[in-house]
């Protein structure tokens, strides 16, 4: 009986693990220059896709590290390669300053 009891908590252990999506703390792991592909593989499918001309924006929702609140990061592409991410809402911070309003 306690063997049975034993299998269904792994069980159940390895199937809420495999739902879990990754933390904020993988970004760290990402770098300018990597293509969409690693980028996919490390942080997994994104919520969202937007893309125009030769720039594309991956949109996800990690947990934070400290908090465990989802908020918003963003991946973006120039040529299918990464050129920025982070937090969403600093993603104006890294247009150049002849763009800002």
């Amino acid at each position: 009986m306690v063997m049975k009891g034993f299998f269904c908590a792994l069980a159940l252990g390895l199937a809420v693990a495999g739902c879990s999506s990754p933390g904020s703390t993988a970004l760290n792991d990402l770098r300018v220059g990597m293509s969409r592909a690693e980028v996919i593989e490390q942080l997994g499918k994104p919520e969202t896709t937007s893309a125009s001309g030769d720039v594309e924006v991956l949109t996800y929702l990690l947990e934070g590290q400290r908090d465990k609140s989802r908020r918003e990061y963003f991946v973006r592409l120039k040529d299918q390669r990464v050129n920025a991410f982070g937090l969403k809402s600093d993603a104006g911070l890294l247009a150049s300053p002849e763009s800002r309003p």
